[in-house]
């Protein structure tokens, strides 16, 4: 029901060899962080059955892009509800894509701390008619003005993850 692969260096290979195993298809838990994943891979999970079962992904500090982002956002997962991407430069594009994802809708927890998002991306986020049932989104540690952290905090409330908020500001 659970794999734990965190900070193994699996790599694509690693990850194609998990996605073409039959006895992983049922995992409703799966973490990945650290594993220097690139978009190639988290496409072929997404596109792979092991995505109907999943309740949780972590695929923090990887290799990520916005096409990662994009492959989450089209999979519509039926049973993701924690979604895990900090560390990887999703980027406003890639923030855009699961912001106009149906699948969002599902989710209780998001982490997009540290993705590269700048206001752009964040304005995806209050936008976005799918975020309403998120318990939890943290964006900490991104490119965010202090007018755009003040409007996802009123958006958000206490869903949005404050305790740590300093977000990198262009020098």
């Amino acid at each position: 029901m659970e794999l734990d692969l965190d900070f193994n260096s699996i790599s694509d290979e690693g990850l194609n060899a998990l996605v073409d195993a039959r006895r992983f298809q049922k995992l409703r838990y799966l973490h990945l962080r650290g594993n220097e994943l690139t978009d190639v891979s988290v496409r072929r999970l997404c596109e792979s059955s092991m995505m109907a079962t999943l309740e949780m992904l972590d695929l923090r500090s990887n290799r990520l892009g916005p096409a990662s982002a994009e492959a989450l956002a089209r999979a519509n997962p039926p049973r993701l509800t924690t979604l895990w991407l900090s560390g990887n430069a999703l980027l406003d594009e890639g923030v855009r894509a699961l912001s106009r994802s149906p699948g969002m809708a599902r989710l209780r927890e998001l982490n997009l701390d540290g993705t590269g998002m700048s206001d752009k991306g964040a304005e995806a986020l209050l936008r976005s008619p799918y975020l309403d049932s998120v318990r939890k989104i943290i964006c900490l540690n991104n490119r965010l003005s202090g007018t755009m952290e003040q409007r996802l905090s009123e958006k958000f409330g206490s869903r949005l993850d404050r305790s740590r908020l300093s977000p990198m500001r262009p020098t």
